[in-house]
């Protein structure tokens, strides 16, 4: 084993690269999607105005008060997803399908009447109570890349980090030190610096397997005052379970010194949260054909417990020795606030024949804030930095249409979320197609929908000054099919 040459300022690095990931992670648990029932599905989500529609639970509270009935319904989805991922001008692709139980709710109705036993038409007609179970961020995903880099190296990053920050006097506390106990970086007495076993030259590849989903119970009360003003409020219990695992490899490496020929980094991340958030809305209808509607979302108030497990490998000449170093473990737990959301809606309706409708969101991601009671006084100012340097306020449409035809209803309709990043290297949006038919009984209906998917993002599997590491640029393409079954009484 070598001896370790110690610096001035020795420190572990894992709670440096643990904000960032953290900030990162505060992006991925803010942009949730819309979800709901097939039928919202199928119409783009474009429900903020609609109401009548088990989705107004998690979505505006206020369409509770269009309820006549109760009402009961289930929602079972299969997803099909693709990852093409674009490394060094190979492009290799991934698979990754699931099933899962993106919506259940009901909804508890009543009328109120006058003395004679008629339903009243002015003043409150009616109250609504509402629960659901609603998915809006689904984790899993598979992504591949690999490809022979002529111009850099991961163990340049290790080297560059290790003569920033020094090696630990005292055992494996970095990543910096297990590259070093594994021959990846090497100390130069001459010069007096930490020096990389390549800058070139290599094979690299990774692999990246995520699961987990992000979920939230809610309670909604509804109310509909003279069929013309209809005001609701929610309260949401959210939850987050998310898991990364990532090997990445390099090989082909010349060394002469020590004969090492390939290595491996193994990293795993758990994040397990909880939150608390709080809605209000309204929808106004000025005549029978016409709805506008609005809601506001309190931040979601996230208590987070993030684990991060990390190990180095090295093989020898034709793979005749190996040298596997102690994993790295951190368990750090900090609060995450993510930003107002303020909703707008209208729906244009065709008496019998079927309706438009058109929803706007507006975001201010750089208004998201993490913080810890741990002892680290600067994290909550560096991360405050990262995320307004980071992001930016964005606005989403949604748009859908359902054209009915007796008891058949035919929808379509279409998203864009915006892109959240100020640098815009790549459009980091998020764009989905979708498509469905309903059913409607006296007291059953089926709904079907199909909904497509598409984003785009760039990834680094690591960072050099010089800014020469390569980028990943991945095509996600998500397919999913959708049933609701549900039943008015």
């Amino acid at each position: 084993m070598k001896i370790k040459q110690i610096l001035v300022v020795p420190m572990i690095l894992a709670s440096l690269s643990a904000q960032s990931q953290q900030v990162s992670d505060a992006l991925r648990f803010t942009q949730t999607s819309v979800g709901g029932t097939a039928r919202i599905q199928a119409m783009g989500s474009a429900q903020s105005a609609l109401g009548g529609d088990i989705s107004s639970i998690s979505g505006n509270p206020a369409g509770l008060g269009f309820y006549r009935k109760s009402d009961f319904a289930i929602s079972p989805s299969l997803r099909f997803g693709t990852t093409e991922s674009t490394f060094l001008n190979r492009t290799n692709s991934a698979d990754r399908d699931n099933f899962s139980l993106p919506n259940i709710g009901f909804v508890i109705t009543q009328l109120n009447q006058d003395y004679s036993g008629q339903e009243v038409r002015d003043g409150w007609v009616s109250y609504s109570f509402g629960l659901s179970y609603n998915r809006t961020n689904s984790f899993h995903e598979e992504r591949f890349f690999g490809g022979f880099n002529p111009g850099s190296s991961m163990s340049q990053y290790f080297a560059a980090n290790a003569n920033i920050y020094g090696l630990s006097p005292s055992g494996t506390n970095s990543l910096e030190d297990m590259a070093y106990d594994n021959y990846i970086i090497n100390y130069d007495n001459v010069n007096n610096v930490y020096t990389p076993v390549a800058t070139g030259n290599v094979t690299q590849k990774q692999r990246d397997r995520v699961r987990g989903s992000q979920n939230d119970w809610t309670i909604a009360f509804g109310s509909n005052y003279s069929n013309k003003l209809f005001l609701g409020a929610s309260v949401g219990f959210g939850s987050v379970r998310y898991i990364r695992e990532t090997q990445f490899e390099e090989s082909g490496i010349n060394d002469p010194a020590n004969n090492l020929s390939s290595y491996k980094l193994d990293e795993e991340l758990k994040v397990v949260g909880s939150s608390v958030n709080a809605k209000v809305g309204f929808i106004y209808r000025p005549v029978d054909l016409i709805r506008v509607g609005a809601s506001m979302q309190t931040p979601n108030y996230y208590n987070m417990s993030e684990g991060y497990t990390t190990h180095l490998s090295s093989s020898f000449g034709n793979n005749d020795s190996s040298f596997t170093s102690d994993p790295l473990n951190y368990v750090f737990d900090y609060d995450l606030k993510t930003p107002f959301k303020f909703n707008f809606g209208t729906a244009i309706f065709f008496r019998q024949y079927g309706l438009i409708s058109l929803d706007v969101d507006y975001l201010d991601y750089s208004s998201m804030k993490l913080s810890t009671s741990a002892n680290d006084i600067n994290f909550e100012s560096d991360s405050k930095n990262e995320v307004k340097a980071s992001y930016q306020s964005t606005f989403n449409y949604r748009i859908g249409a359902e054209a009915k035809l007796g008891d058949i209803a035919l929808r379509a309709g279409y998203s864009i979320y915006g892109d959240p990043y100020q640098n815009q290297l790549i459009d980091r949006s998020r764009q989905s197609i979708s498509a469905g038919l309903g059913y409607r009984a006296d007291d059953y209906y089926f709904d079907f929908a199909f909904i497509n998917t598409r984003a785009e993002s760039l990834y680094a599997p690591y960072f050099l000054s010089n800014g020469s590491e390569p980028k990943v640029t991945s095509k996600q393409q998500l397919n999913t099919v959708m049933l609701t079954v549900g039943t008015r009484f």
